[in-house]
């Protein structure tokens, strides 16, 4: 399905920031731009008044400020109690209905999360880039192309998006879906050649 035309423009104003930061850092820009669009829908819905299109989670030890916003978790019970009592304290069932008092297997969770608030979409970027570069569960140093480091980001975690048929996990199918998109792949190379063009 093509892109709306706000989508496109988010795509073409981020894709060159994505590819200028792969350029410093080696992270690939499709990455960046799969989990931007896939975490904010196309820029259209991403954590505005914290310059978060990547859904990046508060830590009072790496981040100085937060916002709230509403999230959807695919979890285990083991996996709710992991997040703090603020956070539980407004969680639901996907339709609204009150949340059992545990449960088995996996459930989606509808709730209010506290997301890193940062200056701007660049940084937030860089953050990002630093905390998969050097947690090593990410195992960004073994990753050979951008698909592979999908799959990896998937493997270490990072994201909690399952199928809702198989509960499987299903974060770097996304990715890699969004990455090798007509649309991103089109937006990605003239990025480069803008970037390659002007030395």
């Amino acid at each position: 399905m093509p892109l709306m035309a706000s989508q496109q423009k988010w795509l073409d104003w981020f894709a060159p920031v994505a590819v200028a930061w792969q350029a410093k850092t080696g992270y690939w820009a499709e990455n960046s731009v799969a989990s931007a669009a896939l975490e904010s829908g196309w820029g259209q819905a991403s954590i505005k008044a914290g310059n978060n299109p990547f859904g990046i989670t508060y830590s009072p030890k790496i981040h100085a400020d937060w916002v709230w916003a509403l999230t959807f978790e695919d979890i285990t019970f083991a996996q709710f109690k992991g997040f703090s009592a603020e956070e539980r304290a407004t969680a639901t069932r996907e339709d609204l209905k009150p949340l059992p008092a545990t449960w088995g297997g996996v459930m989606r969770v509808r709730m209010n999360r506290k997301f890193a608030k940062f200056e701007s979409v660049e940084q937030a970027l860089a953050s990002k880039i630093g905390m998969i570069q050097t947690m090593k569960q990410y195992r960004f140093k073994e990753a050979k192309d951008w698909r592979q480091m999908a799959q990896f980001l998937q493997d270490g975690g990072y994201a909690t998006s399952k199928d809702p048929v198989t509960k499987k996990p299903n974060y770097a199918a996304k990715l890699i879906s969004i990455g090798s998109s007509r649309e991103v792949t089109a937006a990605i190379a003239r990025a480069r050649a803008a970037i390659s063009a002007h030395g």
